[in-house]
Parts: C-alpha cells; sequence; structure tokens
C-alpha cells in the first residue's frame, strides 16, 4: 500500500503489529486502542496473515498492510521492509513473539522507535518444563526485557512478569483493557440476534472453545439449572488450540440431555447484540489477563457472573451488578449462577475509566 508523506508531517506515527484480526480480547483490545487516539496521530496496521480488518472495526484513519504469511515469522522481511519505510515512532503488539520479530527488526535497522509489548497471559499460568514453553518462556524473556514498556493487565501480572522474567520494574507499567464504550453501544444494536428469544431467560458466553475458557466448567454446573425451564445457554466463539474441543463440549451437552437448553453459535464478529440481549453474561474461564468481555457486559447493563481469575474489586459488585465465583470450581459456578437466578438486579450501564494512550504515544 502506498502511503502519502505529507500526511505524516507533523503527526506521531504509530505501527501495531499482528498475526490475525479476528482472535479475541488481545485483537479487540488493538482496535479499542487505535479508535482512542486523537487527530495527532497517524495509524497503521501490519498483520503477518492474509487476514484483513473486519468491517465492524474498520475506520478510516486505519492504513492495513498485510503480510499473507501463514506464520508469523515468515513475514519478518516485510516487516523489516515496512519499518523501514514508514519509520514509526512508536510500535505496539499484543504477541511476545511478534515483540521478539520487531525488536531484531530494530536492531537491524537501527531504528529508534520505542517498542510496547502488552502481555496477554499471566507469566506464572504458562511456566511449564516442556520443551515447547521452554523455548516460549526464552523468547518472552528476551522480548519483554528488550521492550522499552511491557504492559501488563493487572498488578498481579505486572508483579508475575517482573519475578518470572526479571524485568525492571520500571518498565512494566499496568494498564487495565479500555472499553469503547459508544462503539459498542452502537453496535449492540446493528444485527438482531434471532436465536435469543425474548420471553427466555438468555445466558451468554464469549470466548475461543478451549479448555482455558473454562465452558465445560459451565456446562455441567448448569446441569440441572436449566431442564424444565425458560433459560438458555448460547456460547460465541470457535474452536481454538484444541482440536476436537467443540465436539467435547457438544458430547457433554448431549450427554446431559441439555441440546435443546445449550447451544454453540459458532463466532460471532460483532457479538454486542448479544450480550446487549442477555440476561445474564457469565464468563467462565479457568485462567486470563483481563477479560474484556467482563467489561463489554457491564458496559451494555447486562449481569455478570466471572470465575475469580483477576481481582474484580471495584468492577463486579456482589448482588448489585453480578456474583463472583471460584475458579475451576463447577460447585461455586453452580452456587452464583443460582444466586444470580434470583437476584433482580437494577443495572445501569457500566462507565469504565479509560486509559488515555495519547499521553504514552507521544
Amino acid at each position: 500500500m502506498k502511503m502519502q508523506e505529507e500526511n505524516y508531517q507533523g503527526k506521531i506515527k504509530v505501527l501495531f503489529v499482528t498475526a490475525t484480526t479476528k482472535g479475541g480480547g488481545a485483537e479487540r483490545m488493538i482496535f479499542n486502542i487505535i479508535r482512542s487516539l486523537d487527530a495527532n496521530h497517524v495509524v497503521r496496521l501490519f498483520v503477518t496473515s492474509d487476514e484483513h480488518i473486519p468491517e465492524v472495526y474498520k475506520t478510516e484513519n486505519i492504513q492495513c498492510l498485510n503480510a499473507d504469511k501463514q506464520h508469523a515469522m515468515s513475514a519478518f522481511p516485510k516487516l523489516i521492509k515496512d519499518l523501514k519505510h514508514y519509520k514509526p515512532q512508536h510500535v505496539f503488539t499484543t504477541s511476545s513473539n511478534i515483540g521478539y520479530m520487531i525488536i531484531l527488526a530494530k536492531k537491524i535497522l537501527r531504528a529508534d522507535f520505542k517498542i510496547y509489548i502488552r502481555c496477554a497471559v499471566t507469566p506464572s499460568e504458562i511456566y511449564q518444563s516442556d520443551i515447547r514453553t521452554i523455548g516460549l518462556n526464552y523468547v518472552n524473556r528476551f522480548a519483554y526485557n528488550s521492550a522499552d514498556l511491557v504492559i501488563a493487565q493487572t498488578d498481579f501480572m505486572r508483579g508475575d512478569l517482573i519475578d518470572n522474567y526479571h524485568i525492571k520494574p520500571n518498565k512494566v507499567k499496568t494498564i487495565r483493557n479500555i472499553v469503547d464504550s459508544s462503539f459498542i453501544q452502537s453496535q449492540s444494536f446493528q444485527n438482531k440476534c434471532i436465536e435469543l428469544k425474548s420471553d427466555d431467560y438468555n445466558i451468554v458466553a464469549c470466548g475461543a472453545l478451549y479448555s482455558v475458557k473454562g465452558f465445560d466448567l459451565l456446562i455441567n454446573a448448569l446441569s440441572g439449572l436449566l431442564k424444565e425451564t425458560n433459560r438458555h445457554l448460547y456460547i460465541l466463539g470457535e474452536e481454538r488450540y484444541e482440536p476436537g474441543y467443540r465436539s467435547f463440549l457438544q458430547s457433554e451437552i448431549d450427554k446431559l440431555g441439555l441440546s435443546q437448553h445449550i447451544h454453540l453459535l459458532g463466532q460471532k464478529v460483532n457479538p454486542y447484540p448479544y450480550f446487549k440481549k442477555a440476561n445474564l453474561f457469565v464468563m467462565s474461564s479457568r485462567k486470563e489477563g483481563y477479560p474484556n468481555v467482563v467489561l463489554e457486559a457491564l458496559t451494555l447493563g447486562v449481569p455478570v457472573v466471572a470465575t475469580d481469575v483477576v481481582d474484580w474489586t471495584g468492577v463486579i459488585k456482589d448482588g448489585k451488578n453480578g456474583y463472583i465465583a471460584k475458579k475451576n470450581n463447577v460447585d461455586s459456578i453452580k452456587e452464583a449462577l443460582v444466586k444470580a437466578f434470583n437476584t433482580e438486579f437494577k443495572m445501569e450501564s457500566e462507565t469504565i475509566e479509560n486509559y488515555n494512550y495519547n499521553e504514552l504515544f507521544n
């Protein structure tokens, strides 16, 4: 894609680098950050794959370049070329693997741009002894220590990054996920989610279909709470990382005789109409960074049941806008669901105070 250099004059140039534009929270966070930047910034998105910006996220100020490579490392030559041409002052990614590439490119080009890596997974949750994770942790340690700033989603994650990768504390900053409230509100009216009936009690969950998200826990927690009721669970998301997990979930649903009450709807590019129409949103994860979906549901005025994978202090208030359950605990999730079913929540749209990325990229 050719650019007019005059558009750059006097502007702060920021390059976002990602492998995918169709994933979950990490990818949505990139677009949230992009939309939050003011007119003093020129934004460019480098995508290592052939995935384009989903229509729901397209704006005139995003310039996009696709490397069209199956594996991120294969896009390295194109990344170097684009960095040399674009000459950004700031480069941001949500992937340590891509961060590794950016750092190598910076050394090769002898460039002076600043590198920001947003951590998606708390290190202690991936620290294992098999060869793959040993290699991953080596890459992470190098990338995080070489970046100008590592962004943690919680204070716990920040401490974990410092302890596990021996990063200087002044190089790790806690920035909670930002929420584009106006965007979410507008998108929540864009499509009709015909699967959800207004006369039913609609429970919605959303995320990639793999074991970390705990959908198997949720399904088992709902056993005995759905039959002969008007309650329905709708799970939005596609299978990722663990082949056969969707079939496993469906077999659990069938085994419990809940096929008329639990529905796997696949990925929805715009999930917000489903959130908006829900009576209850559930996040049953075993592990998380800081779940966007919980903040998004609360922004739409929907009560939430969520596991205690992060510190929800000041976000989820028991009995007022939801309930907190113990992670990886079917009985605790079930108890929280029963409380939610029997609570008449007086919900209002939550206002989430966002970090100002214009101040970071200055």
